[in-house]
């Protein structure tokens, strides 16, 4: 008995647990012909998140977040694989952009002017929006006196319009009346400001292109002011239709390990062209 009670003593302290909450939460993806349900485990302990997704098609997807490492990890369960995204490899995937860019226009100049032209508007519209042309990107949150309860939450009503068109409505319910609801806030806070570094970084780029549209409005960083929990979420497309709706379910306090915010020990990493992230090589 004493051999075995050392035994667990030694596995607790090679594997320390720490007080988490976990979020369940249910997503319904209209964008396709017919309507996808979706379950989403939101796992959080101070400045880290881990997001499960298992939806009744395409089986189970995970990425985390780990706050105090600045990285976002994406794990293919299918391939027992992971991809770290940093700043430093933002950094590289920039500047292998960059270059591929540089010979695509170097191979537009041996083409007669209208093929240069027509290649070059193709390659933009595929890419994004072209920087010379770009106007500013104007996103408001407004919220409203409306409220109403859902599943048990007392929420208000807030909406999110890009260039005055709105994208995303959000029933949102005070922190405290979430069961760790202040505990997730630091780190979708933390989220935030890396999908803020990430913008700044594809902005300092020499592109010919601009991807910042694609995430100035991403929901983490409207975490201050929402002053909140978004309860529902519904995304809307540019017809104005709803993409998506998600739905807050449940929520419960329980201990988790450092190990709940890395990748499995037999994942291996994927390389993005020659730099091969190894944060967590083991």
């Amino acid at each position: 008995m004493l051999k075995w009670i050392s035994g667990l003593f030694v596995l607790v302290m090679l594997s320390p647990l720490f007080a988490g909450v976990v979020f369940e939460i249910e997503v319904k993806d209209k964008s396709g012909p017919e309507q996808k349900i979706e379950k989403m485990t939101v796992l959080s302990e101070g400045k880290n998140v881990r997001m499960n997704m298992v939806d009744q098609r395409d089986g189970k997807n995970s990425v985390i977040f780990n706050g105090d490492k600045r990285a976002m990890i994406v794990l293919d369960h299918s391939r027992k694989s992971y991809f770290v995204m940093d700043k430093a490899t933002m950094k590289a995937m920039m500047g292998q952009l960059n270059a591929a860019l540089g010979e695509m226009q170097n191979l537009l100049k041996d083409l007669p002017a209208d093929q240069a032209a027509m290649a070059e508007k193709m390659m933009k519209e595929k890419m994004g929006q072209n920087k010379s042309t770009k106007t500013r990107t104007s996103t408001e949150v407004r919220k409203y006196d409306e409220t109403k309860d859902h599943n048990g939450y007392e929420v208000v009503k807030f909406e999110v319009f890009k260039n005055d068109k709105k994208t995303r409505e959000m029933w949102v319910t005070d922190w405290d009346n979430v069961d760790g609801g202040k505990d997730i806030a630091q780190a979708f806070t933390e989220m935030g400001l890396f999908f803020q570094e990430m913008m700044d970084e594809f902005s300092s780029a020499n592109l010919p292109v601009d991807f910042t549209s694609q995430i100035d409005d991403n929901m983490f960083n409207m975490m201050n002011e929402l002053e909140g929990f978004p309860v529902v979420t519904k995304e809307f497309n540019r017809q104005g239709k709803v993409e998506s709706a998600s739905s807050l379910r449940s929520t419960k306090r329980v201990s988790l390990s450092a190990s709940d915010f890395q990748p499995p020990a037999d994942y291996k990493p994927q390389e993005m062209g020659s730099q091969k992230p190894n944060m967590f090589d083991r």
